[in-house]
């Protein structure tokens, strides 16, 4: 689980993360070639698509089996679970690759702001190498993740 906190309230920081607008700039700012976004709200939920056209820098045993440019779909669902926390659920969808990764996110008041946690898992479809696949994912997916919240930190202050 990855751990980060900011001097702001939980609502102000979900409200930043579900803003389509946020979501395509932090996506271009982080080196993606394009992205979309769009959001629904429904009761109490309101979800987020994003589309992105990445290039990734494959290892070696991947190098033969995937593109490096891959269409991704990122599905969050995001729910108040009482007057100041939030609940998400993240599916990531890369097109082409036998992969699911997901991830439970939740940012929680603090003293100081508040704190938005993640917890990412991946299961890959694939023979032989399936395992190296989940590792490389998640290795990914806590370096871009890292690499957002430096961003999101910085557009907050």
């Amino acid at each position: 689980m990855l751990k980060f906190d900011f001097d702001c309230s939980s609502e102000t920081l979900v409200e930043l993360l579900c803003d389509p607008e946020f979501v395509i700039d932090r996506s271009l700012a982080m080196g993606d070639l394009e992205a979309e976004c769009e959001v629904y709200e429904e009761e109490d939920v309101t979800t987020v698509i994003s589309q992105r056209r990445i290039v990734r820098d494959l290892p070696g045993f991947l190098q033969r089996v995937f593109d490096p440019v891959q269409q991704v779909k990122v599905v969050e669902q995001w729910r108040a679970t009482d007057q100041a926390s939030w609940r998400c659920q993240q599916e990531v969808d890369i097109e082409g690759v036998p992969l699911k990764l997901s991830a439970a996110i939740e940012v929680a008041p603090t003293e100081a702001g508040c704190c938005y946690r993640i917890r990412q898992s991946a299961r890959a479809k694939l023979p032989l190498i399936g395992g190296r696949l989940e590792s490389f994912s998640i290795n990914q997916a806590q370096y871009g993740v890292k690499d957002d919240m430096r961003y999101v930190r910085e557009h907050l202050e």
